[in-house]
């Protein structure tokens, strides 16, 4: 089940993320404004051999646990990353020569902040994060949570 909670700045998304990612036996967490694509499915690197090596990223690492991704609006185009991830629960490799498939059975957590920087009630959900996420992205998370700041309340 992948989750995606919405909501205006400083309601406490961040640290919902950090509290899940630590109850998780296999919990990641990491903040999309300094992830890439590597840091989230596996770069590969050169061994003290000299041979090329795979390392694991965000999504592999929480294979059977949870990735908890912050600050998800900030990511931009390296969100398409998980698209594989999320549908078929695997991360496929070419690089460098090295062609696999690693597993990535995990439950993606994230976290973002509306397009305009508050929730407008006024406006969809599509349009309230137009220009952060594809809808077709959107459409792998099995839930959508909003968190509003409800300034009378």
């Amino acid at each position: 089940v992948h989750c995606l909670l919405l909501g205006d700045p400083g309601l406490g998304k961040s640290e919902l993320l950090r509290a899940l990612a630590r109850l998780s036996h296999r919990g990641v967490y990491v903040s999309g404004n300094s992830s890439s694509v590597a840091g989230l499915t596996a770069s590969v690197v050169r061994d003290p051999s000299g041979e090329f090596a795979l390392e694991a990223g965000a999504l592999i690492l929480a294979d059977q646990g949870i990735c908890c991704i912050d600050e998800f609006d900030k990511m931009g185009a390296d969100q398409q990353a998980l698209l594989e991830a999320m549908e078929q629960q695997t991360v496929s490799i070419a690089k460098a020569g090295i062609v696999c498939t690693l597993p990535a059975q995990t439950t993606v957590v994230t976290a973002a902040n509306p397009s305009k920087g508050s929730w407008d009630t006024t406006l969809t959900l599509v349009q309230n994060l137009k220009g952060i996420m594809s809808e077709a992205l959107l459409s792998r998370f099995d839930v959508v949570y909003l968190m509003r700041d409800e300034g009378n309340a």
